[in-house]
């Protein structure tokens, strides 16, 4: 699969598992999969499989 343009290994099973791995904040980003922002609240239930292509946008707070 690829993450932000970098291809990666398959060995998650869901959304919510792979922000997990990569230590990101659940409430901190949007997250599309194959062009279709995924709704937080089916981060665990949307599976991804190896051909597919993420984008994990973070937001930075900042004054």
């Amino acid at each position: 699969m690829y993450v932000n343009g970098k291809q990666i290994g398959c060995d998650y099973s869901n959304v919510k598992e792979l922000l997990e791995k990569m230590n990101l904040d659940f409430e901190k980003v949007v997250v599309e999969v194959n062009k279709e922002i995924i709704s937080k609240s089916q981060y665990d239930k949307k599976k991804i499989f190896d051909k597919d292509s993420i984008e994990i946008i973070g937001f930075i707070g900042g004054g």
